[in-house]
């Protein structure tokens, strides 16, 4: 199911992490997929429908948080949506 939905990968620099993730799950915020990247430096995901409630989060706490990248199928079918051509070549293919 994880591919289907639309994700951000979230990267946070703060000098107490530990603290930033307790409040994310105090807001019932759900963090997918996270890495330890140093001891200042978390990585995770979270869906599309909470990552305002995330960026807010982060701005309270003037913590730095940066979009890595968009995951999930849905950002990919946006993506073809811009190309008309391919979508016309993959239609008459399919006649």
């Amino acid at each position: 199911m994880r591919g289907f939905l639309r994700f951000y990968c979230v990267r946070i620099v703060a000098a107490d992490p530990e603290r930033v993730l307790n409040r994310l799950s105090e807001l019932d915020i759900e963090l997918i997929d996270m890495l330890w990247i140093d001891p200042l430096t978390v990585e995770f995901s979270v869906k599309s429908s909470q990552y305002l409630q995330t960026m807010e989060l982060l701005n309270r706490y003037a913590i730095d948080g940066s979009i890595k990248k968009k995951q999930g199928l849905l950002w990919r079918l946006t993506d073809i949506r811009k190309r008309l051509v391919l979508i016309m070549g993959v239609m008459l293919f399919i006649l």
